[in-house]
């Protein structure tokens, strides 16, 4: 008989997933594990695992499921007992039941089919954005708690980024988004995401799958870019806000405010300098807060 703490030490989150047919996203970022279950253009769940390398330690959570989803090893199997499909008790009795007999078995798979993409995420067939799937809302006083409580910006700042649909929210949890564009274009290409998950005491930082991070970036302008005088480069988006809201900056500003999504890239300084060259009389300075 098993404690659930060694449940936990001996069973990584993913392989439980993959057992219910679960696949790794070959697009996911290199701090933490996403996995989808089903057709990745409409899956039926996708997951994110924070410390996947070290089971004892491992957490996730859902983007697609209710925002009670989420937790360690032992939450995960309780929230899909339903989907262990021998299981014969409920609740945490339940959890025991799968666990034990995953332990004791060979690890094959438990209830369903593993899907097997056709969309590889390699060289040859990369995974591609849809930003439909990620749906963006709008950012409003019940859905920015990351930026007031977590990041203390005030309402002016947030109001001033808002009104120019420079932030949105995505998923459950109420994720930051801050909408990637190639400059000079208005369709968003990728999405920098932002969180914190207090019961973790994990700062979650990610794009999305699939997304073109080359060449796009975050661009705040309050003015037309031919009215630019200033660009100011940031590594994030919530550095921008900060440096805008402590050089005590408005939006009657002729200042762009943009985020690289960390290191700054060729493509990204090529496109910025054919939308905004020349600027008269203006710099054009990478900052750090």
């Amino acid at each position: 008989m098993y404690t659930f703490n060694e449940f936990r030490a001996r069973i990584p989150i993913q392989e439980i997933a993959r057992s219910l047919g679960y696949w790794v996203n070959p697009a996911g970022g290199e701090k933490f594990l996403s996995l989808f279950l089903g057709n990745p253009k409409h899956p039926e769940d996708e997951i994110v695992i924070f410390n996947p390398k070290d089971p004892a330690k491992s957490t996730y959570f859902s983007r697609m499921a209710p925002a009670t989803d989420k937790g360690n090893l032992i939450n995960f199997v309780q929230n899909r007992l339903d989907r262990f499909g021998s299981t014969t008790k409920g609740g945490f009795a339940g959890v025991n039941e799968v666990l034990s007999r995953y332990l004791s078995a060979d690890n094959t798979s438990i209830n369903v089919p593993s899907y097997q993409p056709q969309n590889k995420g390699n060289d040859n067939h990369p995974v591609t954005f849809d930003i439909k799937a990620w749906a963006p809302k709008t950012l409003n006083d019940s859905n920015n708690e990351f930026l007031t409580v977590r990041r203390k910006l005030s309402p002016k700042t947030i109001d001033d980024f808002r009104s120019r649909c420079h932030i949105y929210v995505t998923g459950r949890h109420n994720t930051i988004a801050f909408p990637f564009r190639k400059p000079g274009q208005m369709e968003i290409t990728n999405l920098e995401m932002r969180n914190y998950f207090p019961e973790n005491d994990v700062n979650y930082k990610s794009f999305c799958k699939g997304g073109d991070k080359s060449s796009s970036c975050w661009i705040a302008n309050f003015v037309p870019y031919n009215q630019v005088t200033d660009l100011y480069l940031f590594e994030s988006a919530i550095d921008a806000m900060s440096f805008y809201e402590l050089q005590g900056f408005s939006k009657q500003t002729t200042s762009a405010f943009i985020s690289v999504g960390g290191h700054v890239t060729q493509g990204q300084i090529e496109k910025l300098i054919k939308v905004f060259s020349p600027i008269p009389n203006g710099t054009a300075t990478l900052t750090k807060t």
